[in-house]
């Protein structure tokens, strides 16, 4: 799956937990355990993060994303590193808790 970042300035309230959420389309890329995969985002918070994907994930399992930030700076392009927790699942979206989070502006960073 290939997207262009778009950050929109729309927020909404998050039906999860009462969260402002934003509306943030970027490239990700997902594991968990041995099962990897990509998606696209759709709506971010500070506590979740929903994604498209091709596939049903495991539900309550632990899960590492790479978000593709949409911003690049002089030290090259800016990736999320996210663990956290698969909330719900289906073949269309995907919900995930977040546990902790890293922002970095590597080429590539550890854990993405």
């Amino acid at each position: 799956m290939s997207a262009t970042p778009v950050l929109l300035r729309t927020a909404a309230t998050s039906p999860f937990r009462g969260k402002t959420s934003f509306a943030v389309t970027s490239r990700l890329e997902y594991s968990i355990g041995r099962i990897r995969g990509e998606g696209i985002t759709v709506r971010m918070s500070s506590s979740d993060i929903s994604f498209k994907t091709s596939r049903s994930l495991p539900v309550d399992r632990k899960i590492r994303l790479c978000i593709h930030w949409p911003a690049v700076t002089s030290h090259g392009s800016v990736f999320i590193a996210v663990t956290g927790r698969v909330l719900r699942s289906t073949t269309e979206d995907t919900t995930v808790q977040v546990l902790d989070y890293k922002c970095q502006t590597k080429a590539r960073p550890v854990g993405c």
